[in-house]
């Protein structure tokens, strides 16, 4: 993780290259997650082939228009951060997801805000329940706090109950706007929010009710077409 040391809170991710006997560092401003350092470590492996000037290959690296939804890391109102990961969800991205943000040292709270993951079948509550202990393992029983959006995901609920947490701490909403609403007045000054959920659940209108720059919501939040705004 890169942070930002004179006010304590994360950057992005940073890690280092050996080429010909040189460690290089590398810096990815508003990222998190392994996805994107090997994204990165693949395109350095393509311009080392192609014989590029690795400095400016790093360099072109730091300020990479990243995808929306994706590990993104958002402002959020109230001096917050959003991990905003909600282009889609699956037992295997939200877990990674959950890894990251244990990894994360933050001055508030860590708040996960998990929709429904679709298409599981009959692995559907045996999903959402593994998901919730693992949710149960990055946050503190006592001080952070699970919301979880969706029918699927009570069971995600038993699961975090099942391994130690606290029932006050878990939130329950039926669809993303009413956790929209709620997320608004609950996040504190510090907190770091993670919002994952599968694609139907629109969790990116959880997102937008806590970014703080909203003149470039059509830019940073995913799903903002016309056409996916009509849906409901």
């Amino acid at each position: 993780m890169w942070w930002d040391l004179e006010n304590g809170v994360p950057q992005g991710v940073v890690f280092r290259i050996d080429e010909e006997g040189t460690s290089l560092p590398v810096i990815i401003e508003g990222v998190f997650g392994r996805n994107h350092i090997y994204a990165s470590l693949a395109s350095l492996a393509l311009s080392l082939g192609l014989k590029l000037n690795m400095i400016k290959a790093i360099e072109a690296l730091k300020n990479y228009d990243v995808s929306p939804a994706r590990v993104r890391l958002l402002k959020g109102i109230n001096n917050s951060l959003i991990i905003d990961d909600t282009y889609n969800s699956s037992p295997s991205a939200c877990e990674s997801v959950l890894k990251t943000l244990s990894e994360i040292k933050t001055q508030g709270r860590k708040i996960a805000i998990l929709g429904d993951m679709l298409e599981l079948g009959r692995h559907t509550e045996e999903a959402h329940k593994n998901i919730g202990k693992i949710a149960r393992e990055t946050l503190s029983k006592d001080t952070d706090a699970l919301i979880i959006v969706g029918p699927r995901s009570k069971a995600t609920k038993e699961g975090a109950i099942e391994t130690g947490m606290k029932e006050t701490n878990i939130f329950e909403f039926l669809d993303s706007f009413q956790a929209g609403e709620f997320i608004k007045t609950f996040i504190q000054k510090g907190d770091l929010v993670l919002v994952k959920g599968s694609q139907g659940l629109r969790m990116e209108r959880v997102v937008e009710a806590i970014l703080l720059d909203q003149k470039n919501k059509d830019k940073l939040l995913v799903r903002q077409e016309k056409e996916w705004q009509k849906r409901q």
